[in-house]
């Protein structure tokens, strides 16, 4: 009795270290991922008072953008958009320069929305005022959230946002795993009895990385395209980088369960092709040389994988 008390305790205490461990490690990347772009610089300044209409509109940001994933309106006090020219990027990326038409005197809100090169939604709003126009009756009238059609979360942690870095944490402790026993699966002179276990914890494994990533491409594509239409989504799939990222990695997904079917040369292909999609989709991705920085990460996201075989092959057969 002793013994298999003894036993059990090292079980869980196995299991609790193979799950600090992957917890560690995912929120380690969620963290690395949380930086975003922010925004340096505007022309004209927020809250100045022009004399004359301007002539365009700049932003600047800390971070280069993603090339498909930027929205930017200058409203009038009845929330028209007054400029009807798509905005151009300018500074190696991290800018934005909107050619503007004669502006008569009144106040003006820029509202942008745009996504990191990491994948990460940014906006805001700022007033100018051109001229001496009137002063407005009611100072709600230039809320930029009201007028683009969406309120403002005034709190930086919503249960949204809780659910969303939740789900980040799963799909990363599913993407460790399965990499993880993918890169097992090199020790070939393992018994038949570890290969079929081996197997087995693949196929599982396989099966909850599904749906994490699914539940995190689905919250993910919702924070991007906050405020706006369904077929918003389309076009980041479609338009930027990240959405395009997230189309490989719901296609690796959706083969993970297959993987215990497959030999050493596809299980290794998976391997690598999710963590390149998931460098390029980090932080790494927002500096130059691109190849250099992604490459530094992907060495960076390949060794968690190994400590998390390692982890749990010694709980299965320790």
């Amino acid at each position: 009795m002793r013994k298999r008390g003894m036993r059990l305790g090292k079980s869980v205490m196995k299991i609790l270290m193979v799950f600090g461990f992957l917890w560690l490690a995912a929120l380690s990347f969620a963290g690395n991922a949380s930086a975003h772009a922010e925004l340096e610089k505007t022309t004209p300044a927020a809250d100045s008072r022009l004399d004359k209409s301007p002539e365009y509109i700049e932003l600047f940001f800390n971070e280069r953008l993603d090339p498909g994933g930027a929205r930017l309106l200058v409203l009038d006090e009845s929330s028209s958009n007054v400029a009807d020219d798509e905005p151009e990027f300018i500074a190696e990326g991290t800018g934005l320069h909107l050619p503007l038409p004669r502006l008569e005197d009144g106040h003006y809100t820029v509202s942008y929305s745009v996504i990191s090169a990491d994948g990460h939604p940014v906006s805001g709003a700022y007033v100018f005022t051109v001229g001496s126009p009137a002063a407005l009756p009611d100072g709600n009238q230039l809320d930029p959230h009201q007028q683009v059609g969406h309120a403002h979360e005034v709190s930086d942690l919503t249960v949204r946002v809780f659910v969303l870095y939740a789900a980040r944490v799963l799909y990363y402790a599913g993407l460790l795993v399965v990499a993880g026993l993918l890169f097992w699966s090199m020790h070939r002179n393992a018994s038949p009895l570890v290969r079929e276990a081996r197997d087995k914890a693949i196929g599982l494994a396989g099966k909850f990385a599904l749906i994490a990533t699914l539940a995190y491409v689905f919250l993910s594509l919702q924070d991007l395209g906050e405020g706006q239409p369904l077929s918003e989504w389309g076009r980041i799939l479609i338009e930027t980088t990240v959405g395009r990222l997230y189309i490989v990695q719901l296609l690796l997904a959706f083969a993970a369960p297959l993987l215990p079917m497959t030999g050493l040369a596809v299980r290794l292909l998976w391997a690598y092709a999710a963590l390149v999609a998931e460098a390029w989709s980090g932080h790494a991705a927002v500096y130059s040389p691109i190849a250099y920085t992604v490459g530094l990460d992907l060495v960076h996201l390949a060794a968690a994988p190994c400590g998390a075989g390692v982890s749990f092959s010694s709980w299965l057969f320790g």
